[in-house]
């Protein structure tokens, strides 16, 4: 706890210098991917939900992604594995990323549910294990003129200290990266959504509460990402996009659609399941394009059935 309580000093003194003292190192940037929720189904997770092909679906897009020749960074928003805690689990995992890191691309985790699934001290040292940087669970990182703010979202497993350091650094950090000449936009992501339809799992009243209001204030800040929901969908609130991108490989989640939903989606396709995808961000002169890249039902190929642009004031600055 002292720990905590010192660092939460430092935040409170130093502001904007504490949050350039955790800021990972920058690369080019060209196309950004986003994935989340990768896990293969748990057993007692079948008894609610139907499986599809879930581990094949998995792979797919984890070869898309660790292929795609023009992907300067990779995004991970948790649920990696079934468990964390499970040494075997991690398999599927070190071998993307082992290719990744072979072409020398960054990955960069938010921390899911399931990253402190069944054992939290063991999953946190195989976490430590496979990210030994990742200290604090919130960080930023710039990929050219595009800044990432990850958070940890799992409230009911960080002390009070802890979430009350990660709020005051996450304010600092957007009002510097507001103040940074050098970035164009700002993306904000982690695992738990503020919003979504799932009937499976409730949208966070935690992000609600500590991550939103932040994000909406931020004059950069242009789009918030999140996993945990099985499904693809967008929203706009405040005018700021709000996009959830579960659909790693976990068991599909049905939505509430139509007059029954929480929040108007604008994902095209009113389907209460939507399939296996992935997301490209990639930066442009003035706009970031989101692009949704999902799997056909067939297996037989990845489409990109919805994207929309997200217009930014570059001010001058190069995104490339």
């Amino acid at each position: 706890m002292r720990r905590f309580v010192i660092h939460l000093l430092f935040v409170l003194l130093l502001g904007p210098a504490l949050a350039a003292q955790v800021t990972v190192t920058a690369t080019a940037a060209r196309k950004i991917l986003l994935l989340s929720d990768t896990q293969s189904p748990m057993w007692i997770e079948t008894l609610l939900l139907p499986k599809h092909e879930n581990d094949k679906a998995r792979d797919m897009i984890l070869t898309a992604v660790a292929s795609d020749s023009a992907v300067s960074a990779v995004v991970h928003l948790g649920d990696i594995t079934e468990s964390a805690s499970d040494a075997s689990a991690w398999k599927v995992f070190e071998r993307f990323a082992e290719a990744l890191q072979t072409r020398r691309i960054p990955l960069y985790p938010a921390i899911g549910n399931h990253e402190y699934m069944l054992n939290a001290a063991r999953a946190a040292r195989l976490v430590r294990a496979h990210f030994p940087w990742l200290d604090p669970t919130w960080y930023s990182t710039r990929i050219g003129g595009v800044a990432l703010v990850i958070l940890n979202s799992n409230r009911g497993e960080l002390p009070q200290e802890q979430w009350d350091v990660q709020e005051t650094w996450y304010r600092h950090t957007l009002e510097q990266l507001d103040r940074d000449s050098t970035v164009a936009v700002i993306i904000v992501g982690c695992h738990h959504p503020p919003y979504t339809n799932s009937t499976v799992v409730d949208p966070s009243k935690d992000v609600q509460r500590a991550f939103v209001p932040p994000y909406l204030h931020s004059r950069k800040a242009r789009l918030f990402v999140s996993g945990h929901a099985h499904a693809s969908e967008h929203f706009v609130r405040n005018g700021k996009n709000f996009l959830v991108l579960g659909g790693g490989g976990g068991l599909l989640q049905p939505l509430l659609t139509g007059n029954n939903a929480r929040w108007k989606d604008l994902f095209p396709f009113a389907l209460e399941r939507r399939f296996f995808h992935y997301v490209e961000c990639i930066p442009e002169a003035g706009a970031l394009v989101v692009r949704v890249r999902m799997l056909k039902r067939n297996f037989s190929a990845i489409g990109a059935p919805y994207w929309f642009r997200i217009p930014y004031q570059a001010e001058g600055v190069s995104t490339r």
